[in-house]
């Protein structure tokens, strides 16, 4: 069960966050913009928290490169026609989730400094 969770967590949410990406067009430019903030955030957290020993840093690193060809995919890609609309509350949602797993990520970041003033 902890495995499938870690996967879950790990591999698929992100993978899952990265099609959405994929999928988007840069125009409009709002609902784009919520889905590389959930994307970054969800990517971010997955390659600088995860426990990667599970599946291999590899894994990782695909994650990392599957993440900029998305971006790369989406910024081409010509609107759809008509444009899809987006409400804004999941705008709104896509945005704080997004924030959520990039302060934890951030935060992971931050715990692998020395703080100031240590004993050796």
């Amino acid at each position: 069960m902890i495995i499938w969770n870690l996967f879950f967590s790990t591999v698929l949410l992100p993978l899952v966050a990265i099609a959405l990406l994929w999928h988007k067009s840069r125009r409009p430019a709002g609902p784009w913009l919520a889905t590389l903030i959930l994307t970054s955030g969800m990517v971010g957290f997955s390659v600088l928290a995860a426990p990667w020993g599970w599946f291999g840093l590899a894994l990782r690193f695909i994650l990392v490169l599957l993440f900029a060809v998305s971006v790369f995919g989406s910024w081409r890609r010509p609107p759809s026609d008509p444009p899809r609309e987006e409400s804004p509350v999941r705008m709104l949602l896509k945005i704080i989730i997004g924030f959520f797993f990039g302060m934890v990520a951030v935060g992971v970041l931050s715990g692998h400094s020395v703080p100031a003033g240590v004993v050796d």
